[in-house]
């Protein structure tokens, strides 16, 4: 809100803030917000080249308007009136612009607003990421901050620019409260909160002082002066058209002029793509083809590194056009040198995963059966995303995570709960399952050990389970093991993917946040068919980009302490299990109160349905889980998560990962909680 203020001129509250995973999920969270299947979204071309998969991913129509080079790559505001239609939904702004550095000047965004202005249901999504890079007399003008647009319009800006985090991954969404608190929920479902490492480091970013202070500053007269070096050398070359950049890192030159030429020992110069390919293949120089941002006669360069490297390029890029007719083009400098990570993840890392899935849980991957995510949820989301199409049944054992059943309807699937007993310790029994099964079945979720029950599979009732899923070829089992190392002897895990036949079948999720005490990092992993990890992965693409960077160096050394996590995790499991043990004993003694003793992860699921109906002095009636954490919290001071979150109004989940002496309080709050509903109990 602070710096809204201070530099964009506006007021925000904290609950009009999300952060996310980047800019990038927020760009895309806006969009699934906003959008409607059928809806169209505006997007002025050369566009980056993640907006209009967006669009599609909410089943909106992308409708793009070419801009010129002659007009610095701007909208024209009559373009822009002659496509809105009464679908029109969403306008994408993108200042200063990736791919072309154009800058839009506030007369120019003013003409646009008051065009937004006569269409009442079109709100903007203005991604203002590069804000803080730009070069004098240009200005940066927060599209929110024009006459009427506060509340048409939702804000992307982040950290990964000005700041150089890139591999921090840290963005944030500005607007309308109601929109920000939809995409907060959708996000809750995607990934979770961003880093909280990530977050950290970015309050002490932006106290760097206004538009970054003097570090920033002397970032951007190091990004002018290289700017200004392209400009004057791509101006001295025959048939190549530039349009100065008045921001961000990049210039978008057009190259079309070379088109149609043939290249000794290559071939024909076609397009964007095959000139990117010429200097890649023949001089070793990395740039981006115009096409993937919906302008093929351009290649983007990127001015985000040094200028020994920047001459070098130059010099290459000379050479390369010399026995080119004019009539040919050239590929861009990437932003490999910036420091994004793969989508898929870091290859030490996979290869780390592979070896870690090899050794402790008997599965052979190569890497590229690997994709590494902003946490396991989203992971596990993904997934779902992958496999199931509309009117697809995801069974479902209950109790469950509290996103499972989210999930799958996010992918237009059916959730189908199969109810499991206190007294079988929540475990499904297989032939509830196999009753359940039918030609719409696509997707089995299981987790082991379970979040809420701490129940664990044993090696047996798993083997029951794959024949029946062997039995029906079109389901795919998604194995949940986040909690595969905080297990209680004599409880052992077992991987589904490890059982027979059921390589091929299963979809293993796991993770750094449980084992090794990383919420905060958010770093997950997808281990399962090269095809469906493949399709995950280019999802992810369009929901964050790759996790972040400095999170899988992190999940190096996490999985170097050695194998189940070596000593360090052996001592917390140790530690769990002696809270476990004293929880266990002291709710067993408790009167009307059902549990049953988990087996791993570090929670209790326990049955208080016995004091369902009591009449609570100062609070009113317990009629059902809710009420009753309710009361707990209310008071009592203990909270406690009520199990209709789980599919199981029955119980309340307690975690145990916390202090003993914590616990210990909870007991006997607990215990004075229950003691004056005793009379009205019927055990």
């Amino acid at each position: 809100m602070f710096i809204f203020s201070e530099e964009n001129g506006l007021s925000y509250a904290p609950d009009q803030i999300l952060v996310s995973n980047g800019a990038k999920q927020s760009l895309l969270q806006a969009v699934l917000a906003v959008c409607s299947p059928g809806d169209e979204v505006i997007i002025p071309a050369p566009y980056w080249v993640s907006y209009t998969e967006q669009a599609r991913l909410a089943d909106a129509t992308p409708v793009i308007i070419p801009t010129k080079i002659s007009d610095n790559f701007l909208l024209d505001p009559k373009d822009l009136e002659s496509k809105l239609t009464e679908k029109s939904r969403l306008l994408i702004l993108c200042s200063p612009s990736n791919p072309t550095g154009s800058v839009y000047p506030k007369s120019l965004l003013e003409e646009i607003a008051r065009i937004v202005a006569k269409h009442p249901r079109l709100m903007v999504l203005s991604d203002e990421i590069y804000e803080h890079i730009i070069y004098a007399p240009a200005t940066h003008t927060s599209f929110a901050s024009l006459p009427n647009m506060y509340e048409r319009t939702l804000t992307v800006n982040g950290f990964s620019k000005a700041f150089a985090m890139t591999g921090w991954r840290l963005g944030y969404l500005a607007g309308p409260k109601h929109i920000v608190a939809a995409c907060s929920k959708l996000q809750g479902q995607v990934s979770s909160g961003a880093s909280s490492i990530a977050q950290k480091a970015g309050v002490a970013a932006l106290g760097l002082g206004k538009a970054g202070g003097e570090t920033v500053a002397e970032m951007v007269k190091a990004y002018r002066e290289r700017r200004d070096f392209l400009v004057k050398n791509f101006r001295e070359m025959e048939g190549v058209k530039i349009s100065e950049p008045q921001g961000a890192f990049y210039l978008f030159i057009d190259f079309s002029a070379y088109y149609g030429s043939e290249a000794e020992g290559f071939g024909l110069i076609k397009d964007s793509s095959s000139l990117a390919l010429y200097f890649l293949d023949k001089f070793q120089v990395a740039m981006v083809p115009g096409d993937a941002f919906g302008d093929d006669t351009c290649i983007r360069i990127s001015y985000a590194t040094s200028l020994d490297v920047l001459r070098a390029a130059v010099v290459k890029i000379k050479k390369a056009l010399e026995p080119l007719r004019a009539t040919a083009g050239i590929n861009a400098i990437r932003d490999g040198f910036t420091r994004y990570s793969l989508n898929a993840g870091i290859t030490e890392l996979r290869e780390a995963i592979c070896r870690k899935l090899e050794e402790e849980n008997g599965l052979s991957y190569a890497p590229d059966q690997i994709l590494v995510s902003n946490g396991a949820k989203q992971s596990l989301l993904q997934a779902v995303l992958a496999v199931c199409s509309p009117g697809d049944e995801v069974i479902i054992p209950a109790p469950y995570w509290v996103s499972y059943t989210e999930q799958a309807r996010l992918a237009d699937a059916t959730p189908v709960i199969i109810p499991t007993k206190i007294s079988d310790n929540f475990l499904l029994n297989p032939k509830d399952l196999e009753s359940k099964l039918t030609e719409k079945s696509r997707l089995l979720i299981l987790c082991s050990p379970s979040n809420p029950t701490g129940s664990v599979y044993p090696k047996s009732l798993l083997e029951e389970i794959a024949r029946i899923v062997a039995k029906h070829p079109r389901i795919m089992v998604l194995s949940d093991e986040i909690y595969e190392h905080i297990i209680y002897a004599p409880a052992t895990h077992t991987s589904f993917a490890s059982l027979p036949d059921m390589y091929e079948r299963t979809l293993t999720v796991n993770g750094f946040s449980k084992a090794f005490a990383m919420t905060g990092w958010r770093l997950g992993y997808l281990a399962g068919p090269k095809h469906i990890v493949a399709a995950c992965s280019k999802l992810q693409g369009q929901v964050s980009s790759g996790a972040s960077s400095i999170a899988q160096k992190a999940g190096v050394a996490a999985l170097g302490l050695g194998k189940a996590g070596g000593e360090t995790v052996a001592e917390m499991v140790k530690a769990y299990r002696e809270r476990r043990d004293f929880l266990v004993k002291n709710f067993r003694e408790m009167e009307g109160v059902k549990i049953s003793e988990p087996q791993g992860a570090f929670y209790l699921f326990i049955d208080f349905s016995a004091y369902y109906g009591s009449e609570a002095e100062g609070f009113g009636l317990i009629k059902d889980s809710s009420s009753l954490a309710l009361y707990f919290l209310d008071k009592f001071q203990v909270a406690m998560v009520p199990g209709d979150a789980f599919g199981d109004d029955t119980c309340i989940r307690i975690s145990y990962a916390t202090s003993l002496d914590v616990l210990r309080a909870a007991v006997v709050k607990i215990k004075k909680a229950l003691e004056p509903l005793r009379a009205t109990v019927s055990v």
